[in-house]
């Protein structure tokens, strides 16, 4: 069966993955540095971003007759363990959005402000979903659901730092979402 072909989600793994990447003491840390609002995160150094100047804008722009859908892969809450690696988070997707608002064969779409993010069954590991939720983000590009826009990445990011914040680690989590499930959320 493809679908558990690289599958070894149980309990005591997501427990331990989480775990292994946050303490509920950082998840704190991390909540109390949390801004109000976006205007409080730092700009990087663009020059961080070469790969995306170097390779993908390159691809984006030379094909003007092919349409890009470019989704941005939520993380789950545990990988963003310090505030760094959050405000790279949110230059990035600025930063893509930015370059990309005058190609309008480039659609981007985000996940970070969808429930399934705080759930932890839907993990295999902090950056891979079960297959269900790779399902639904397909269902939603087609659907051209989740896109974000330069008109949009404001709420979309509050909606962002809403979800991080009612992120709690917990001794057990529900079980994992079904496509029916994640597409009437």
């Amino acid at each position: 069966d493809l679908n558990e072909l690289y599958y070894y989600w149980h309990e005591d793994y997501i427990q331990k993955m989480h775990k292994d990447f946050i303490s509920d003491k950082n998840l704190l840390k991390l909540e109390n540095s949390l801004p109000d609002n976006k205007n409080y995160f730092i700009d990087f150094d663009y020059e961080d971003f070469s790969a995306i100047n170097t390779h993908l804008l390159p691809i984006l722009k030379n094909n003007p007759n092919i349409n890009f859908h470019l989704p941005i892969i939520p993380y789950s809450w545990t990988w963003f363990d310090n505030f760094e690696k959050l405000n790279k988070a949110f230059c990035l997707q600025n930063y893509l959005v930015q370059q990309c608002q005058s190609l309008p064969n480039v659609k981007i779409y985000g996940f970070h402000n969808c429930t399934f993010v705080n759930n932890l069954a839907n993990y295999y590991n902090a950056s891979h979903y079960q297959p269900n939720v790779n399902r639904y983000m397909l269902y939603a590009i087609k659907h051209d659901l989740h896109r974000i826009t330069a008109e949009n990445i404001e709420k979309y990011e509050q909606q962002m730092l809403e979800n991080l914040r009612n992120f709690k680690i917990q001794k057990s989590y529900p079980q994992m979402d079904s496509l029916e499930d994640l597409i009437h959320q």
